[in-house]
């Protein structure tokens, strides 16, 4: 197995390069995992196959045969578009640094394929480079994001999570698609969340970690610590079993989900017990998915849990992910709007390259340690274990 380096030290500043600005570079030097990634303030990212298909407006002379309608259409389409360019400018100049492109890490397809153009509208409209995804359906989840990252590979990271937590052939399923290289992480997996409840360090789970570390791709984890709900409670032995699966798996990252808050009632030393998980466990980070509706109180003043979160993310600046958890049916772009608004005002509490940080390089450090099909050919047969012992793969995942 390949020996993965452990996880920048505390405190070092984002590192920027120029180049691609989803591709992740190795070094020259002799660390064969060292990334780096190509950003500088307002660097937009890759044009997407969709924007560059798409027809461009062309101006021109009005053929007189074409008569009176069709300047008149002509001129109503100018019209518009120029209103429409004097709109965009004026939502531009009201957006909270502007000139930061966003990284979502953790948002969801509840429906169809057909959510993902609405998305990469969402994400052009919000300067959002790229969005982690898994699919919240029971019908070809994997195979659904794994179309968009395959379509869209430098807007979409997709996640694996179509199996059976305490399946022992989910082992296989995780290694196959590991193997194609098409997924960037796995999960969400709820272990303690949303009715479920899961044994984290379950011996399944423990192998699909330890395959996460080989393959270099993040697991996301739903593992409240911070509740004493009783549907959603973080328990000791909960507490306890996230520490073993931590130091087992030092080379695989893990992303805590919603920093394991968790609803109401909160446990008060919350935010001491991840400043303990954050300093005794390197390969631990946690995103901020869900909870922009906890930083403003009714007049628009941050609330002490917000205060208590920007004194958190100032003392570990790289172990912090923003996650939009995007994904409500039928309200996507509503729920966007005001989730990247209240989180691009959060990040201007934060010194400028902080902010840099949470917002967008310290995803893509991540997901630049992905292993890419096209550049390390080693793989795995593509086999999965059946009732009469091993089968064929059969899964229509494109080359």
């Amino acid at each position: 197995m390949r020996q993965i380096h452990p996880s920048p030290q505390l405190g070092e500043e984002p590192t920027a390069a120029s180049g691609r600005p989803l591709s992740a570079k190795r070094t020259q030097s002799g660390d064969s995992d060292a990334i780096r990634v190509g950003w500088r303030p307002g660097q937009a990212p890759k044009e997407s196959v969709a924007a560059r298909s798409a027809p461009r407006s062309r101006h021109g002379l009005v053929v007189p045969l074409v008569g009176i309608l069709l300047a008149v259409a002509l001129g109503a389409t100018r019209v518009g578009a120029s209103a429409g360019g004097v709109a965009g400018r004026q939502a531009r100049s009201a957006m909270c640094l502007p000139e930061l492109w966003l990284v979502d890490v953790h948002s969801h397809v509840w429906r169809s394929a057909d959510d993902f153009a609405e998305l990469l509208a969402i994400m052009d409209r919000h300067r959002i480079q790229a969005m982690g995804v898994s699919a919240l359906v029971w019908h070809d989840a994997d195979q659904l994001v794994a179309g968009a990252g395959f379509a869209e590979p430098d807007r979409f990271f997709p996640f694996l999570r179509g199996f059976d937590l305490e399946r022992n052939t989910s082992i296989d399923y995780v290694r196959n698609r590991l193997a194609t290289g098409r997924f960037k992480g796995i999960g969400e997996l709820f272990i303690n969340g949303h009715g479920h409840r899961t044994p984290g360090d379950h011996p399944v789970l423990m192998e699909i970690y330890r395959l996460a570390g080989e393959y270099r791709v993040p697991v996301l984890l739903h593992w409240t610590i911070g509740s004493r709900a009783e549907r959603e409670a973080g328990t000791r032995e909960g507490f306890q079993a996230l520490k073993r699966v931590l130091a087992a798996h030092p080379a695989t990252t893990f992303i805590l989900a919603h920093l394991g808050r968790g609803p109401a009632p909160h446990r008060e030393n919350h935010f001491a017990v991840l400043e303990h998980l954050l300093h005794r466990y390197r390969n631990l980070r946690l995103d901020l998915a869900g909870l922009h509706r906890d930083l403003y109180d009714g007049e628009g003043r941050l609330t002490p849990f917000a205060s208590a979160l920007l004194d958190l993310i100032k003392r570990f600046p790289r172990r912090f992910l923003l996650g939009l958890d995007l994904g409500e049916p039928g309200s996507l772009a509503r729920e966007a709007d005001a989730t990247v608004a209240a989180w691009r005002r959060f990040l201007v509490y934060l010194p400028s390259e902080v902010a840099a940080a949470v917002g967008r390089t310290n995803a893509l450090q991540i997901f630049g340690a992905c292993r890419h099909p096209d550049l390390e050919r080693v793989r795995p047969p593509l086999r999965i274990r059946g009732e009469k012992g091993f089968l064929p793969l059969d899964y229509p995942v494109p080359d």
